[in-house]
């Protein structure tokens, strides 16, 4: 203790629990008004997250950005070391298409710890779009003319979460200045 239990079929921290005991275990997880299924089971990292959201074909990683969140903001920075951790797994498995790895910073060694890579669109797409590297165009791009015109990465931006309502509502892009003052 603590371990951490999830869905597989969920996203967005639905069903998502840490677990502090065997009685918090039996209180939170057998009952009935827990009916999540299937489940994993995965050791606690004390830390912060972190992830990397990739572009890739063949193996290779054409556009990428590594997010963290801080203060109710969604910031892009620059980590090698989880760079360099996405390169192999996904030149191992000649990967193509996108994926989002999630990760955590444990807080005691600073060490990465890669939970999980989900193959589909995540919830902090709209974000990348937002930032101009949109990974869905990429590859449309990458298909119908063999090269994309997005940047091959995003960092020092941050979005917030009022920044994605008011481009949902407008239906647009966000300027630099919008950016600053949202």
């Amino acid at each position: 203790y603590p371990f951490v239990i999830k869905p597989t079929n969920r996203e967005g921290g639905e069903g998502f629990r840490i677990i502090t005991s065997r009685e918090h275990y039996q209180k939170t997880v057998l009952d009935q008004d827990y009916t999540f299924t299937p489940l994993l089971a995965q050791s606690f990292v004390p830390g912060h997250d972190i992830g990397i959201s990739t572009f890739s074909m063949d193996g290779a990683i054409l556009h990428y950005a590594v997010q963290t969140q801080v203060n109710g903001r969604l910031w892009f920075i620059q980590s090698s070391e989880i760079l360099d951790h996405a390169t192999k797994i996904i030149n191992a498995l000649r990967f193509s298409w996108i994926v989002n790895i999630d990760a955590r910073i444990n807080s005691r060694t600073g060490e990465i710890y890669l939970f999980e890579g989900n193959p589909r669109v995540w919830l902090n797409m709209p974000a990348l779009i937002l930032m101009q590297l949109n990974f869905i165009r990429a590859g449309i791009e990458l298909i119908l003319t063999g090269a994309t015109s997005a940047p091959r990465t995003v960092v020092g931006e941050s979005v917030s979460l009022a920044q994605l309502a008011l481009r949902a509502i407008n239906g647009g892009t966000l300027n630099r200045e919008q950016r600053l003052y949202i």
